[in-house]
């Protein structure tokens, strides 16, 4: 019997658009054990709408020197720093970014300077932060910051995907043996 292990959810491509959406920052503890607190991009938010008129750039890796995108809306909700941006062809890493996404990477991450903060325990509860750049990563360190969504590709099932290949297939066998 064959068996498929959904291990992640594939992206098919349509079109590219290049528009994404998702967390770059979530309320959940990450791998170093940071935690941000409801309420801690409001300034910083603020800032960056009112004083600069624009949002930071969205970035490949953290790496300054690779930008890949810019931020169209970014605000906090119940979940975290809610995100939705676009994927600009023009940059080299771009393409890799979206292959990434395409084959389950879809981690984001925020740069940033703590401006408030207190201790739980081993958990430091972040109150205020100085929001410097996102990007996407392939291993983000808080694992609920993700590409949720991106218009241009779309869920799509292993069923259909098998389906479409065995149809593939099958075409290719009868033209194998009608030319014989």
């Amino acid at each position: 019997m064959n068996q498929v292990w959904d291990v992640m959810k594939p992206f098919c491509v349509k079109t590219y658009q290049g528009i994404f959406s998702g967390y770059a920052s979530t309320y959940t503890p990450d791998a170093v054990g940071d935690q941000m607190v409801p309420g801690a991009f409001q300034k910083t938010l603020w800032a960056w709408k009112k004083k600069k008129k624009r949002f930071p750039h969205v970035y490949w890796e953290h790496d300054i020197e690779e930008p890949i995108g810019v931020c169209l809306q970014l605000k906090e909700d119940e979940k975290g720093l809610f995100i939705q941006g676009k994927l600009l062809q023009d940059f080299p890493k771009t393409k890799e970014a979206l292959q990434s996404i395409q084959w389950g990477r879809r981690g984001l991450s925020i740069g940033f300077f703590v401006q408030g903060c207190h201790f739980n325990g081993g958990t430091r509860c972040i109150t205020e932060v100085l929001l410097k750049e996102i990007s996407l990563v392939k291993f983000p360190c808080n694992s609920d910051a993700v590409v949720e969504e991106i218009k241009s590709i779309s869920s799509c099932s292993y069923d259909a995907a098998t389906q479409g290949v065995h149809r593939a297939f099958q075409r290719l066998y009868l033209k194998i043996n009608a030319s014989f």
